[in-house]
């Protein structure tokens, strides 16, 4: 059984593409070279002004997956693909005194995450680690605001465009348990 801990980065839209997160998992060996590992992941909430409305999306996603491994002397490699189900849930300031208050609200997301990493063994139970994915949405949302502006004119304003493929980068630490 392995732990992985670690920071991660995510870019989210045009209007939020890189922000901060952490990562952790466990794993464990089913076959000689494939694991299975459960995680989740706290990711810094995504914070996006608009002419309307400011939002507030706060990201809870876990995720299940498998992993192929192959392991060159102090270097191992890993292909892993995983299903994400994320809990967001979303703030809303209103800017316009044309615009009723939102009230907070939440909803899920579904995504798979293939990804690749590389990982140093620097001791016997200590790997550090650097990764790379590509995580697809099947059910993304667009975070859209109606209603008048400043000025009185009605319209509405999407303010957030999540990208339908997001990038995401991770590094950390891995500590083989037994």
């Amino acid at each position: 059984m392995t732990l992985r801990t670690g920071g991660l980065f995510f870019s989210y839209s045009g209007k939020a593409p890189a922000n901060p997160g952490a990562t952790v998992e466990l794993s464990f060996l089913v076959y000689d070279t494939l694991s299975m590992f459960a995680g989740y992941s706290w990711m810094s909430p995504v914070e996006v002004e608009g002419n309307r409305a400011d939002i507030t999306l706060s990201r809870h996603p876990g995720h299940l997956g498998v992993a192929w491994n192959k392991r060159w002397g102090s270097f191992s490699f890993s292909l892993a693909f995983m299903a994400v189900l994320d809990f967001v849930s979303v703030s809303t300031r209103i800017n316009s005194i044309f615009i009723s208050a939102i009230p907070p609200k939440a909803h899920q997301t579904f995504s798979v995450l293939p990804m690749a990493t590389l990982s140093w063994h620097v001791a016997s139970r200590v790997s550090v680690y650097a990764g790379v994915g590509l995580e697809f949405f099947i059910n993304n949302r667009y975070y859209v605001v109606e209603g008048h502006d400043t000025m009185g004119e009605y319209a509405s304003e999407t303010i957030i465009d999540p990208w339908m493929v997001q990038p995401r980068f991770q590094i950390g630490l891995e500590i083989k348990l037994f």
